[in-house]
């Protein structure tokens, strides 16, 4: 079962380059609105040892958070895949975004990132 869910992650993560938000199963997650902020940043060339180490930091501090996906791309040297919330809120992703140091949330709705100061 753990293998199907890591060549699922694997699979969506490689052939979507630009972006793609997926759920612990693998399955990609097509929210309307809110926003996705990531709370980790974690890189690495090699995808499996990626994905373990992404899945493994969510099972030791995160697994009882409902509204957590993962967030991944590729930019043809790296992959990337972070742990990334989930809220309908803009104020609120807004404070996490800078809560968790990142440059910026997405606006589902819109596609669009948003720049925090």
């Amino acid at each position: 079962m753990i293998i199907t869910k890591i060549n699922r992650i694997k699979e969506n993560l490689l052939n979507n380059k630009n972006g793609i938000t997926l759920n612990f199963n693998g399955n990609i997650e097509n929210k309307k609105d809110g926003f996705y902020i990531s709370i980790s940043n974690i890189k690495a060339k090699r995808i499996n040892y990626l994905i373990k180490k992404t899945l493994n930091i969510r099972n030791t501090a995160f697994k009882e958070i409902n509204n957590l996906f993962l967030g991944g791309w590729n930019n043809g040297t790296h992959y990337f895949l972070n742990l990334t919330l989930y809220v309908k809120n803009k104020e609120k992703a807004i404070y996490l975004g800078k809560l968790f140091k990142q440059q910026a949330i997405f606006n589902i709705k819109k596609q669009d990132c948003i720049y925090l100061k």
